[in-house]
């Protein structure tokens, strides 16, 4: 089968490319350089070129080499919306990805509206899994690269946060009066307010003069799936 072919300099990385080093590429460049690339990469137009959506490791190595195009694979339109790119993401998120690179592509899917119920079932990792990692975007950026640096294991990190976390609320909660839970001084407005659509503020009664009741309760489970379920896989 004829695979059509994309010169390379029209390719480019994935913004949302959660792996943060794609290793050594010497090996994979050389296979390329003797017998072509037997994989062809996955990618999404964007604008006048395209944006990788499976193989960035690939098109490293082709450059490497000089490769001026490369066999490619293009999504459809309806593919390459948002939500798809996402999942495919999250696919790729199984080839050896470290947890802190995990978390990125978790939290990916999450800003596409996907709750982590719907992640589990579509990328096959545990919403155990999930919440745990998603539980490592909540702490600074110096202690996850002691998790990247293994210098501090994933259920030590995944205890911090969820401790920072429980703190951080309960000084909110007790700083605000209760007149005050449900308006945009509440810890949660902003992911609230995020979720509320124009339909919803024509359709709905606005809590607070921020979102709707139902974003309100969704923002409030979200965070309690995300900072008191179970954590496993860790």
């Amino acid at each position: 089968m004829s695979i059509p072919t994309i010169a390379v300099d029209q390719i480019h990385p994935h913004p949302h490319n959660v792996r943060r080093d794609l290793g050594d590429l010497t090996e994979l460049a050389a296979s390329i350089r003797a017998v072509g690339l037997l994989q062809p990469l996955v990618v999404a137009q964007s604008g006048t070129g395209w944006v990788v959506v499976d193989g960035h490791r690939r098109l490293a190595a082709a450059k490497l080499i000089g490769a001026k195009s490369l066999p490619c694979l293009a999504l459809s339109s309806r593919m390459a919306s948002a939500s798809h790119v996402a999942v495919m993401l999250a696919a790729a998120m199984h080839k050896a990805l470290g947890p802190v690179e995990q978390a990125a592509a978790f939290q990916a899917l999450r800003d596409t509206g996907m709750t982590i119920t719907e992640i589990s079932q579509r990328t096959g990792y545990a919403a155990s899994t999930i919440t745990g990692r998603l539980l490592l975007r909540t702490l600074p950026g110096d202690v996850t690269e002691m998790v990247v640096k293994k210098e501090m294991t994933v259920a030590e990190a995944t205890a911090l946060a969820r401790e920072l976390h429980d703190k951080s609320v309960a000084i909110a909660e007790r700083r605000a009066p209760r007149s005050t839970w449900f308006t945009a001084r509440h810890c949660l407005a902003d992911v609230a307010a995020a979720a509320c659509t124009p339909v919803h503020h024509a359709n709905r009664s606005m809590v607070g003069g921020v979102a709707c009741g139902q974003c309100w309760e969704r923002a409030i489970r979200d965070d309690q799936d995300t900072y008191h379920a179970p954590v496993g896989g860790v």
